[in-house]
């Protein structure tokens, strides 16, 4: 995952926080929401303090330069006992612990008088400030502690792009209690992650890295399973980001588009319809919209004209212009076309099952960015009755 500096993670955090947990990160009852939030008021108030003890050193005479120098490294010890501990080669921390102190410090600093007699010196110092993409760089508990809340909430902004692009693929219905699911999932993640010391909780931010981990695995498998959504009424609902079949990996080279970034085919059971080969089954659009890239643009299942566009996956068919429009494949068990897909539109369109399909496939006809659509589409397939 992208590792990125503190200001700019937390800006993109707190973006989907709420607008009070901005003013005050207590206002959240999610606690790694808390935490991230306190981690970057804590890094600001470390930015203000190396302001502060350079400022404070500078306007001083050689000998009390001296002093302070040892006075802020008896401070950054007391700080780091007090905001940090190891437990099993991991570092916990609290950050709302740090902000505060680094608060009161920095305040204690600013009253610093000036000394008229003091030259002004260029003082390189670096208080907390570390590399974030290597926090193998960092000189003390704390600032490696930083490090590693800095990358995670990297991982946890992005955990939650994830979330809302999995929330997309399920019915409407469902989506609140996912979301609730998940918040249940961050309370388990602080109580394992996290201890209790004096009513403080200090967070180990490495094991939160790898439960988000493991938690986007399970959502980006979930995401790419078979949609198999058949209703009573033989409506089968289309995710917006459906890619219409598998072609990476060895499979449908024939008919490649780009990247894999979307979710797994609407695949309908051709047994289940009673739709052995050479039998007829009529697939028509029903309802829904797919906006596209953004929400830019609002279609059906016939999806818009792009002039200059490849074919169906962008291997040369006809009907490739159609962007986001629906597409269907006649495929075996193992995902692979038979025959060469085909556009559905608005339909009705009749088609004779071929030999070796097993099951009918559904996606959105489409060369990249299928994790940016919303949206959806139901699409009905029944048998045409008494036709061979």
């Amino acid at each position: 995952m992208m590792r990125h500096t503190l200001a700019a993670i937390f800006a993109l955090l707190l973006a989907s926080l709420p607008e009070a947990a901005h003013a005050a990160c207590t206002a959240t009852t999610d606690p790694l929401a808390n935490a991230f939030c306190e981690g970057e008021a804590a890094d600001a108030a470390a930015a203000d303090l190396a302001h502060a003890f350079k400022a404070a050193v500078q306007g001083l005479s050689p000998p009390a330069q001296a002093g302070l120098f040892h006075q802020q490294s008896q401070w950054k010890l007391q700080f780091n006992q007090t905001c940090t501990f190891r437990r099993r080669g991991a570092i916990l921390v609290d950050f709302r612990c740090a902000r505060e102190k680094i608060q009161r410090r920095t305040a204690v600093l600013q009253a610093v008088p000036y000394d008229s007699r003091a030259a002004p010196q260029s003082l390189g110092i670096h208080f907390f400030i570390v590399s974030y993409w290597n926090c193998s760089g960092a000189k003390s508990n704390y600032a490696a502690a930083s490090c590693e809340g800095a990358n995670t909430s990297a991982d946890f902004y992005e955990h939650r792009q994830l979330l809302a692009r999995f929330e997309l693929t399920a019915p409407t219905d469902r989506q609140a209690a996912l979301d609730a699911r998940d918040a249940q999932w961050r309370r388990g993640v602080a109580r394992a992650c996290g201890v209790r010391r004096g009513g403080r909780l200090f967070i180990d931010f490495g094991c939160v890295d790898r439960a988000i981990a493991a938690r986007d695995a399970v959502l980006s498998a979930a995401m790419r399973a078979p949609a198999l959504n058949l209703r009573d009424n033989g409506v089968f609902a289309v995710r917006a980001t459906a890619m219409p079949w598998v072609w990476h990996a060895g499979q449908n080279g024939d008919y490649p588009f780009g990247p894999p970034d979307g979710t797994g085919p609407t695949i309908i059971s051709l047994a289940r319809l009673g739709a052995l080969p050479g039998r007829r089954i009529a697939i028509e659009y029903q309802s829904g919209v797919i906006a596209g890239r953004g929400g830019k643009l609002d279609t059906d299942a016939n999806g818009f004209w792009k002039p200059g566009s490849g074919g169906i996956g962008y291997g040369g068919a006809p009907t490739g212009q159609r962007q986001s429009a629906a597409i269907c494949g006649f495929a075996d068990a193992t995902g692979r076309l038979v025959i060469p897909p085909f556009l559905l539109g608005d339909g009705p369109t009749v088609k004779q099952v071929p030999a070796g399909a097993t099951q009918l496939q559904i996606g959105v006809n489409q060369e990249i960015g299928f994790d940016e659509n919303t949206g959806g589409l139901n699409v009905s397939v029944t048998l045409v009755r008494g036709a061979d």
